[in-house]
């Protein structure tokens, strides 16, 4: 019995590697869950070592992270692992954004919360993220002037809102609302008691 080799103190565990590309979100996709790996290494193969409780990834024989196991459709992100300018894009969820915006502004807190409404069935998470952080590096008084621009001519697609920043119509003043000439004492309005006498007659 002294030449037996002592029993493994934990459980053996299925191992499985795989390959896969590091994507532009400096995530890559592994059992259709996503986890984070360095941005330098973007549309770089990467190896997975995947266990039941955790993912692994190596470029070439360098380990570059392990991750707990998430569930289909989740994420897992390490915040170093993105470029500067782009780690405030984790945040995925819409009261984030809409804080975000105000921030800025209440009129870019309004055009946030105007695009999120805009459809009820897709979720405008991209849009908003990419126009508040277009704004956010504006002055503020033009982000503002901006976005209530954008929400007077219902402009709620980011290309149409950088065209507003880009060609400077966010310094010009909003034109007014047009009201037509019968809405305002118009000449040939008769007065209810006129037309109650003429019916009496």
């Amino acid at each position: 019995m002294s030449t037996l080799i002592p029993l493994p103190s934990h459980e053996w565990a299925t191992v499985v590697w795989k390959k896969a590309t590091l994507h532009r979100d400096s995530h890559v996709q592994v059992d259709h869950a996503f986890y984070s790996a360095p941005w330098r290494l973007i549309s770089k193969q990467l190896w997975v070592r995947c266990t039941p409780g955790f993912v692994e990834i190596y470029h070439e024989d360098e380990h570059l992270c392990t991750h707990a196991t998430v569930p289909r459709g989740k994420r897992s992100t390490i915040e170093s692992h993105l470029p500067e300018q782009r780690r405030e894009l984790r945040h995925r969820s819409q009261e984030y954004w809409v804080s975000r915006a105000k921030t800025i502004g209440p009129e870019v807190e309004a055009l946030a919360q105007a695009i999120f409404d805009s459809d009820d069935v897709l979720l405008q998470l991209r849009r908003v993220q990419a126009v508040v952080t277009l704004l956010a590096t504006f002055p503020t008084k033009r982000a503002c002037r901006a976005a209530e621009r954008a929400l007077h001519f219902g402009s709620l697609e980011y290309g149409a809102i950088k065209s507003i920043l880009s060609k400077g119509l966010d310094l010009d003043p909003l034109p007014e609302k047009e009201t037509r000439d019968w809405s305002r004492n118009s000449r040939f309005a008769r007065k209810p008691t006129d037309v109650a006498l003429s019916l009496a007659e």
